[in-house]
């Protein structure tokens, strides 16, 4: 992926090609000092004081009040001059950065067995903590083994029984983590969703919340076949003082409630074709101030179990990402001793995610604890290398035309009023 990264211009200084031609403001002051030096020697320096006769000139007409006029018309002209024949300039940077790097798709397995602790013991955190915890620590760095990926295009994708879109392929890093970092198994989804419809029948019946739910079962209002009847809403409202907002609000809490509790499984062909699809086609992207030509595609797939679920299988999903040039990272996570699967479950998963890896070109990792799997994560980064260049760029420009043109108008309104209205002034 070669992108070009253009910054904008930010002025930094002026620049005086010509410094010399400030000597020329010398020039109209030289020949009256040396005048007034040669009139008025130091020896016989003397000061005038004003007498009645300025008083009496002070009052003439509003011509010779005007007089100072030309002459500082003239000097304003000569000043203009001086200062364009210095030729100013501006003077800008600008940085253009060349990187060559990839488009990485992360595919994460997000069911219920992702809630497991076993990678962590000792801290109690599941597999999908540690999962989100090194891939956020891959994209920005970490400023130990893992240097960031601020170049590349990045994506994330879960998947249990059904693969969900999280996070397009961006390089707005703050939008990422921002997506990421509330992906949840799909049994604390369903948890969350059962404390929210509590949640919401103890706060619109609280004097009998439990009531409340087998009547909203009876009148058929919580039934994912149809749509809740309005007037078994409306008549449910009036006859346990609730509004219908209310009512509505703990139908939508429910049907995700029954939603998740039948999304779980692994269907782990699902997800990488997603994936795939979300790669295939991709060439070129446009982003602020970026432009990006895609010259390598992977994905890296973390799962910890066999694929049970989905429309494709693993296999048929690989030889679809080896039709588009796609590597696939797969990586299996867990120990087999602390998971229901046992040694033979995570012997069939070994196999199947190799046979990924290597169908695409790819390659297999396993990971039982933290550390492992920051280690691989390590390894794709160096796999996948990005290289950056950085040119600068001086802008000039020439600041000159607007002094020459302020001395050309003070010329032609001196030569003017000099020929009309302050003729005898002058």
């Amino acid at each position: 992926m070669s992108s070009h990264l253009h910054l904008p211009l930010t002025p930094h200084w002026l620049l005086w090609p010509q410094p010399w031609v400030w000597l020329l403001a010398l020039l109209p002051v030289l020949p009256p000092l040396a005048w007034w030096w040669l009139r008025h020697p130091l020896r016989q320096r003397t000061f005038r004081l004003p007498g009645v006769s300025v008083l009496a000139g002070a009052a003439g007409a509003w011509r010779g009040r005007l007089m100072g006029v030309l002459p500082a018309l003239r000097v304003v002209a000569l000043a203009a001059l001086i200062v364009a024949a210095a030729r100013p300039q501006r003077v800008s940077e600008s940085s253009v950065t060349y990187a060559e790097g990839v488009a990485i798709q992360f595919v994460l397995d997000v069911s219920s067995s992702m809630g497991n602790p076993d990678l962590d013991r000792q801290a109690r955190r599941s597999r999908l903590e540690i999962a989100k915890d090194v891939f956020l620590r891959f994209v920005n760095g970490d400023g130990r083994e893992l240097a960031g990926r601020p170049n590349d295009l990045i994506g994330v994708i879960t998947f249990a029984r059904y693969a969900d879109h999280v996070c397009p392929l961006t390089l707005d890093r703050d939008a990422l983590q921002k997506l990421t970092q509330p992906i949840a198994t799909i049994s604390e989804q369903h948890d969350r969703a059962q404390r929210e419809f509590a949640d919401l029948a103890r706060r619109t019946y609280p004097a009998n919340p439990e009531a409340l739910y087998r009547e909203m079962l009876r009148r058929k209002l919580l039934s994912s076949e149809h749509q809740p009847d309005p007037g078994q809403l409306q008549a449910l409202a009036g006859q346990v003082g609730a509004s219908e907002a209310d009512l509505r609000a703990m139908i939508g809490a429910y049907a995700r409630w029954e939603q998740f509790a039948r999304e779980d499984g692994t269907a782990i062909g699902d997800g990488l074709a997603l994936a795939v699809e979300r790669l295939r086609d991709l060439r070129r992207a446009t982003g602020s101030n970026t432009e990006l030509t895609i010259a390598s595609r992977v994905v890296v797939l973390l799962t910890d179990g066999e694929n049970n679920a989905g429309n494709l299988s693993p296999k048929e999903a690989a030889e679809l990402a080896a039709l588009h040039g796609i590597r696939v990272y797969s990586v299996l996570v867990g120990r087999e001793e602390a998971d229901r699967a046992g040694a033979a479950g995570f012997a069939r998963a070994t196999e199947t995610l190799r046979e990924v890896a290597e169908l695409s070109g790819g390659r297999f990792f396993r990971a039982r604890d933290p550390r492992s799997l920051a280690n691989i994560y390590a390894e794709i980064d160096r796999l996948e290398r990005t290289r950056v260049e950085e040119r600068s760029f001086i802008q000039m420009g020439e600041l000159a035309a607007p002094f020459l043109m302020a001395a050309l108008a003070c010329l032609g309104a001196q030569s003017l009023l000099g020929s009309t209205w302050l003729r005898k002034a002058h």
